[in-house]
C-alpha cells in the first residue's frame, strides 16, 4: 500500500502546525492513521563521526572484479593480474631485530579498481601454506579480505592493509584477532578468529606461530556507525524531521534538518536494514501491530528493510508497509 508523499497514510488531513512554544516551530506535522509510504530522496549524507570507517551498504552485493573473465568463448579464461603482492608477516616482541615478523601463511594480492568503480581496492589472500595460521584459521585460496578487526580493508591500499597485520594483530598468547572474508565464487561471508602465541621452542625462521582456540563460522551482522541524512519529500518544499512528537515535514532553514540512520548489514543471505531516529539521538521510529507509526527508544524501534535507487529511498516494514 503506497501513498503520495504530500499526504501520507489513511487520512486526507491537511498537515497540522505545531505549537510555536516548541522548538519545532514552523514544522508541518505529517499525521496519519496507517503507515504506508513516504517517498524521500537523499539531498546529502555524511557520517556523524567521520573518523569511523564502515562498510558501504551496497558493498555486500558488489561483484568481484578479480574473478577469471572469459576470453574467446568458454575455452580460455584469464585472471586479472594483481597490482601488488606481498607475503603477510606479523611482528612481535619475541623476534630478533633482524626478522620482519612471523609468516602468516598467506600472500596478500591487491587489485586497484578503475576510477569508475565505487570501491577503490580489493584484497585477496592466496598462496595459503599448510601448518601456518591462515590455513589453521580455515582461510582458502582466493578468499577476499574485507575486515581486519573493525577495519574495512577495501578503503585501504596494499601497504595500509599490511600495516594492519603489523600493528593490529598481536602475537601474545592472549589477544584474539578476527578477520571477515568473502568467498567470491559462492558469495559466502565468514568470520575467522584465533589467539596467536610465539613459538619459543624453535627459531622463528623455522618454527610456526602457534594458533590457539581458532573459531570459524558465518559472518555476524555488522552495524555501521550512524549517518546524518537530509531527506527531501517529493512534491513539497519540505524535509523529513523526527522528534518525540513524531515525523514532520519542515522547511530547510539550515543544515540542522536531518534524520539519523543506522544500518545493519547481514550476510548469507545478504540483507540491509536501517533504524531511523531524530537529532536528539533518542527518538526512534517504530511501526506497531496496528500499522501506526510511533516514537520509541532504540530497544523497541523498527528495523526497516531499506532500498536505494539512485537517490530514492524506500523503507519497508513487515514486507508490505513502508515509511
Amino acid at each position: 500500500m503506497e501513498a503520495n508523499v504530500s499526504h501520507v497514510g489513511g487520512t486526507t488531513d491537511v498537515p497540522k502546525k505545531i505549537d510555536s512554544e516548541n522548538e519545532t516551530d514552523n514544522m508541518e506535522n505529517i499525521s496519519y492513521d496507517e503507515a504506508d509510504t513516504i517517498d524521500v530522496s537523499n539531498v546529502f549524507e555524511h557520517p556523524i563521526d567521520p573518523s569511523q570507517e564502515h562498510m558501504p551498504e551496497d558493498y555486500v552485493n558488489s561483484s568481484s572484479r578479480t574473478q577469471p573473465s572469459a576470453k574467446r568463448g568458454i575455452f580460455f579464461k584469464s585472471e586479472p593480474k594483481p597490482d601488488q603482492t606481498s607475503m603477510i608477516l606479523i611482528p612481535h616482541a619475541y623476534q630478533t631485530d633482524k626478522e620482519a615478523g612471523d609468516y602468516f601463511g598467506a600472500t596478500l594480492y591487491t587489485y586497484t579498481w578503475s576510477s569508475e568503480q565505487k570501491f577503490k581496492y580489493q584484497h585477496l589472500l592466496k598462496d595459503i601454506k599448510g601448518g601456518y595460521p591462515a590455513q589453521k584459521m580455515s582461510i582458502c585460496k582466493g578468499d577476499e579480505l574485507v575486515f581486519i578487526g573493525q577495519t574495512f580493508t577495501p578503503n585501504l591500499d596494499h601497504t595500509a592493509v599490511l600495516n594492519c597485520f603489523h600493528h593490529d594483530v598481536k602475537v601474545d598468547g592472549k589477544t584474539r584477532f578476527c578477520l571477515v572474508l568473502r568467498k567470491s565464487e559462492k558469495k559466502q561471508w565468514y568470520e575467522t578468529s584465533a589467539i596467536l602465541s610465539p613459538n619459543h621452542r624453535e627459531h622463528h625462521h623455522n618454527g610456526n606461530t602457534i594458533v590457539e582456540k581458532p573459531k570459524y563460522g558465518p559472518a555476524k551482522p555488522i552495524r555501521c556507525p550512524p549517518k546524518q541524512i537530509v531527506f527531501s519529500i517529493y512534491d513539497t518544499s519540505l524535509y523529513m524531521f523526527i522528534d518525540k512528537a513524531g515525523i514532520h515535514g519542515v522547511p530547510l532553514l539550515n543544515n540542522s534538518i536531518f534524520v539519523n540512520k543506522t544500518v545493519e548489514i547481514s550476510f548469507n543471505p545478504s540483507s540491509t536494514k536501517a533504524a531511523l531516529f531524530g537529532t536528539d539521538g533518542t527518538s526512534y521510529v517504530r511501526i506497531d501491530d496496528q500499522r501506526k507509526i510511533r516514537i520509541s527508544d532504540e530497544s523497541a524501534c523498527t528495523w526497516f528493510e531499506c532500498q536505494k535507487n539512485g537517490n530514492d529511498n524506500i523503507f519497508s516494514a513487515y514486507g508490505k508497509y513502508c515509511l
